[in-house]
């Protein structure tokens, strides 16, 4: 990891593919839109229009069989946006029917528009479940999955790193926490 300027790092894993790992692509599609409006519509008009996911909220979106993912789909590929935040946080994107874990995908201030590509594992009944810090309209695009019995190995977002310290900045195994600031350059 490099950074021109002193900032705190976390690094959080969620997935690897091994050699010869399998990955079917898609025609990205959108499976979430929390917007109302003409234009704000998922593929197929489900999950669209619900409005703004609250702080602190899991909002829960079938994934499985839509735009064009397998009903027994293992893991999909998203484009998860976060849309004019209320206030800084994060979203984490995990299977549904699990605890959030202690991991983000996505990190934004207040007012922005923040997307990330996530690689997630799909949770009970063929859903993944996003939990967002602070209020936040959200977007998710699927653009690709892992077929049941593929190669590509998925895991529950785990922190690897952190540097901060303090009771909640923790990695999953206790190594590489609160180092302190990563030095410029």
């Amino acid at each position: 990891l490099f950074t021109l300027a002193a900032t705190d790092l976390i690094v959080d894993v969620n997935g690897y593919v091994p050699a010869g790992g399998s990955l079917e692509t898609l025609v990205p599609a959108r499976v979430l839109e929390t917007r109302s409006g003409p234009d704000d519509v998922t593929v197929d008009g489900e999950f669209e229009g619900g409005g703004r996911a609250g702080a602190g909220s899991v909002t829960e979106v079938l994934v499985a069989g839509r735009g064009g993912v397998a009903p027994d789909a293992a893991a999909v590929m998203l484009n998860v946006t976060a849309v004019f935040p209320d206030g800084p946080g994060f979203v984490t994107v995990f299977p549904c029917g699990q605890e959030p874990p202690q991991a983000s995908n996505l990190n934004y201030g207040p007012s922005v528009v923040v997307p990330n590509a996530v690689l997630a594992k799909v949770g009970v009944g063929g859903k993944v479940c996003l939990f967002t810090l602070a209020a936040t309209d959200l977007i998710v695009d699927v653009n690709g999955y892992v077929p049941a019995g593929g190669s590509l190995e998925t895991l529950v977002p785990a922190r690897l790193l952190e540097t901060r310290s303090g009771p909640d900045d923790v990695p999953v195994d206790g190594a590489f926490e609160g180092g302190g600031r990563a030095g410029a350059g």
